[in-house]
């Protein structure tokens, strides 16, 4: 069974619709959608399931207006990307110390198994 949401259109409530349903609408991430579980309307940046549509959904485009300064930078450009060093993850990376801490244990976890092995062969 799919969930079904419904979404907030021009201050009306709409829907239910399917998530296939969803991404021909073209929702943003501010669209409030609501849910079989929610206790509220909320945007659909904040929904998990609805992560991939709004990732595929490009911004609306609205047409700079004309001015006679040709020098002025355009606003629509688009942001600089990210240092490629930074971490582009929802999540924080354990640290260094915390990831060869991990390999030690890791490491006496596999030898004594093997160790007991080769001493009973």
């Amino acid at each position: 069974m799919s969930q079904n949401f419904h979404i907030i259109e021009n201050d009306q409530q709409t829907g239910p619709y399917t998530i296939d349903e969803l991404r021909k609408k073209n929702i943003q991430k501010n669209t409030l959608v609501w849910t079989e579980g929610f206790s509220d309307w909320t945007k659909a940046e904040y929904v998990p399931l609805l992560k991939d549509i709004l990732n595929a959904t490009p911004p609306p485009y609205t047409k700079a207006e004309n001015t006679n300064n040709s020098h002025q930078s355009n606003p629509n450009v688009p942001p600089i990307p990210p240092d490629s060093m930074t971490n582009n993850f929802s999540y924080e990376l354990a640290k260094r110390r915390e990831r060869f801490f991990a390999t030690m244990i890791e490491a006496i976890i596999i030898t004594i198994p093997l160790f007991i092995f080769l001493v009973i062969v």
